[in-house]
């Protein structure tokens, strides 16, 4: 699911690329390039699909430069995040005090920062001891 909108992104990129080259060919690159945009218009702007793509070590926000794409992507796995810490803190809240004092305390450490620290980690792929815990879900 992270993959498909990067693909999108580069596919008119390369086919542009091709443009030049292949002059025979020019009607079906046009013509491709008319159909990817007008078939896939409506996904390049799913915000699930944008925070899978955000999410994949290979790409993270290096695969597109509009900001309002990227802007989006990262609110929505904000949003889950804090949707989630929400329901932990409710979910450990149920328990007695005298099972996990500080089981609230703990889930919110967890969580605080980590999309940041997601983002400016340098390393592509490594293992999941390496990574937050937002890949290891």
């Amino acid at each position: 699911m992270g993959f498909l909108l990067p693909t999108l992104s580069q596919l008119p990129e390369k086919l542009k690329k091709l443009e030049s080259s292949c002059k025979v060919c020019r009607p079906l690159l046009t013509a491709l390039q008319t159909g990817i945009q007008k078939r896939f218009r409506d996904i390049l702007q799913d915000h699930e699909l944008i925070a899978a793509a955000i999410l994949l070590p290979k790409f993270r926000t290096c695969w597109t430069t509009e900001e309002v794409i990227l802007k989006a992507g990262l609110d929505y796995i904000r949003n889950h995040l804090k949707k989630n810490l929400a329901e932990g803190i409710l979910a450990n809240s149920s328990h007695s005090d005298e099972e996990d004092f500080f089981a609230p305390m703990k889930s919110e450490n967890l969580q605080a920062g980590e999309l940041e620290r997601y983002l400016s980690c340098s390393s592509l792929g490594g293992g999941s001891e390496t990574q937050p815990a937002v890949l290891n879900r």
